[in-house]
């Protein structure tokens, strides 16, 4: 006589089967919604990663005298070499209001102030607001002129929002005197202080007879003092 088969290895076998059905089911699931979930924080437009652009906060240019009279001035970007002992003046263009400063070589290259809240009269200038999106020149009426010695002349451009408290210099009246030994230290310091994230600059030359330089800043940094160099190479 044969002896009947127990159940109870097919009831166990069965239960064991039902809960891994159902693991596999939730880890599943999990992973699903977990996946959902990433996706919707990546989103474009919604990630707090999103870097926004660099905004144009400036442009410049140069405006050469002609070497002849009854020439038209020559326009260029200042990053092209141009001849020693030329006259010229800068271009500016801000996209928003606010106050300009000029530091630059003066006597025997020593830096000094060429535009602070006072200018030299012979500048043209009474003060050294600039408007928002249109044209400032400087001097106004006038020129500067370059070195008659060949080598590069770099001049230190700071745009503010509102007017500077410091380096001190920048509020008192332009002498066209070279800076002394503490007041180069403060606009080292001052400069110092905002290079960090430097503006980028971009040529632009869409225009062959009207080029001129983009000054760009990082988005979170156009509410700080913008500090950048324009570098002359004259020979």
């Amino acid at each position: 006589v044969e002896k009947k088969k127990s159940a109870a290895g097919l009831i166990i076998g069965a239960v064991v089967l039902v809960l891994i059905v159902a693991v596999v089911g939730i880890a599943s699931f999990l992973l699903w919604n977990r996946s959902r979930t990433t996706t919707a924080v990546t989103t474009p437009g919604t990630s707090p990663a999103t870097v926004a652009p660099p905004r144009e906060i400036s442009r410049y240019w140069l405006e050469l005298e002609p070497a002849r009279k009854g020439e038209a001035p020559a326009q260029v970007a200042a990053l092209v070499p141009v001849a020693s002992g030329t006259k010229f003046k800068f271009h500016f263009t801000f996209s928003e209001a606010g106050y300009l400063y000029i530091v630059g070589p003066g006597e025997n290259n020593q830096p000094m102030a060429f535009l602070t809240t006072k200018p030299v009269p012979e500048t043209g200038l009474t003060n050294n607001q600039v408007p928002g999106g249109s044209d400032f020149s400087f001097p106004k009426g006038n020129t500067l002129t370059l070195d008659a010695k060949p080598g590069t002349d770099v001049f230190t451009i700071i745009f503010a929002k509102t007017a500077l408290s410091s380096p001190v210099f920048l509020n008192e009246a332009a002498t066209f005197e070279p800076l002394s030994a503490a007041q180069q230290a403060e606009l080292k310091s001052f400069v110092a202080k905002y290079a960090e994230k430097p503006p980028v600059t971009e040529l632009d030359e869409s225009n062959p007879r009207a080029p001129l330089v983009r000054v760009k800043v990082p988005a979170e940094q156009t509410s700080n003092p913008i500090v950048f160099d324009i570098r002359i190479q004259h020979n």
